[in-house]
């Protein structure tokens, strides 16, 4: 059963509201114990709601957000990342941060 706040992935397209499956909404109200979902729809572009609809489970599965960042080996200089120096100068002169990097 979902809960208020999850976020889903439509499972195929309701042309009625413009939807296409893999379309990712959030659950904003569960229906009697879990037979219906309310499901907000947002245009990532504008964060206005494209539709606001009643769902059945058959029409959405729960995202499942796998990204793994693994901080005991994503630490590097930065300088790796984003070359930053000034093009007057050497390319050894550069400024150093040590901030974590994300590696996706």
């Amino acid at each position: 059963m979902y809960k208020d706040l999850d976020t889903i992935i439509l499972t195929h397209d309701i042309e009625a509201y413009g939807l296409k499956e893999g379309q990712m909404g959030a659950i904003v109200h569960v229906h009697e114990g879990g037979k219906g979902y309310e499901v907000e729809f947002v245009d990532p572009a504008t964060g206005r709601t494209t539709a606001l609809i009643t769902l059945f489970t058959e029409d959405i599965r729960l995202f499942e957000n796998t990204v793994v960042v693994d901080w005991s080996t994503s630490h590097q200089n930065i300088n790796e990342v984003f070359a930053i120096s000034n093009p007057n100068e050497s390319t050894t002169d550069t400024e150093e941060f040590n901030y974590p990097v994300a590696t996706i």
